[in-house]
């Protein structure tokens, strides 16, 4: 994407981003505990760094920082 983005791309994009974080960890809690705990520790790290990624780039974007 381009290194300029107008407030409403960049909060499009933060809508999608923090939409797959919820959609992430609810399989990490809640209900969807049990999934995950069922999961190999591989696979439970990978989805946690997942998370944190998303995290990241979410607030990237809201400081205003373009960051794929």
């Amino acid at each position: 994407m381009s290194n300029k983005r107008t407030t409403t791309d960049r909060l499009s994009v933060i809508g999608d981003k923090s939409s797959q974080l919820v959609g992430l960890l609810n399989l990490c809690y809640g209900a969807g505990f049990e999934s995950f705990s069922g999961l190999t520790e591989e696979l439970q790290g990978a989805t946690l760094e997942l998370a944190a990624h998303l995290a990241a780039q979410i607030n990237a974007l809201a400081s205003g920082v373009d960051h794929e």
